[in-house]
């Protein structure tokens, strides 16, 4: 044994750290919508993603300090207490997921499954991971990374559909009726990339990707119908 955790694992922390996983799940979905990466590509995927949140809904979890590799973790000689700070873990955009290794990163730690759990647990992991992503859901991207959006991310959809809805409506529809009608209906899924903090909701371009991406200053908003995701 070389790790120790300082109590269980907080609510909030395993909240975080699914959020992290569907957020994942959807962005996977939506491009293989688009045509980025293959059926089976997703198929594989979300069952990496299932395997991880079965193992997380039933405890079933390694957590590492990120002072440590995890390869060099277990030989040691003393254990490692693995501290749940609040003022660093309440936050889900500070948690993705990686899938090679599988693992959840949070701030300061990371999760990653131990042991087995029974195939019916995956299986239902697979099946709520595989329904569509809600309308209205926005995706943060950090270095081609995604995560749950914060605030920043948040803000910066907002008023950028704000100011698709009242400025370029007429030019949006030209270049993709669907989301023209999604921006009318709300439903929409949202991904928000941003490239620098410099950032601002100031509309540069469009692109056409079976949504539409919108290049603002430091990043880019790209907009898809919801159907897109199921």
């Amino acid at each position: 044994m070389s790790i120790r955790l300082v109590g269980s694992i907080p609510l909030h922390v395993v909240q975080g750290a699914r959020s992290a996983i569907w957020a994942d799940a959807a962005a996977m979905k939506i491009a293989a919508a688009v045509g980025r990466i293959s059926r089976a590509d997703l198929d594989e995927g979300l069952h990496d993603l299932a395997t991880l949140l079965a193992h997380l809904d039933r405890g079933a979890v390694k957590v590492w300090s990120s002072a440590f590799f995890p390869a060099v973790i277990d030989a040691f000689p003393v254990p490692v207490d693995v501290v749940f700070d609040p003022a660093k873990t309440t936050h889900p955009w500070k948690y993705f997921v990686t899938t090679a290794p599988l693992r959840v990163l949070g701030p300061g730690f990371e999760l990653s499954p131990r042991g087995e759990v029974p195939a019916e647990a995956v299986e239902a992991a697979l099946r709520e991971l595989s329904r569509a992503a809600r309308a209205g859901t926005i995706i943060g991207y950090d270095v081609n990374i995604p995560r749950p959006a914060s605030p920043t991310h948040v803000r910066i959809a907002r008023e950028v559909l704000r100011r698709l809805r009242t400025e370029y409506m007429d030019e949006i529809r030209r270049i993709s009726a669907p989301v023209a009608d999604a921006l009318h209906s709300g439903r929409y899924i949202v991904l928000v990339d941003l490239l620098r903090d410099d950032v601002s909701p100031e509309v540069k371009k469009f692109y056409h990707c079976e949504g539409i991406s919108v290049g603002i200053k430091g990043g880019f908003v790209d907009i898809f119908p919801v159907e897109v995701t199921a």
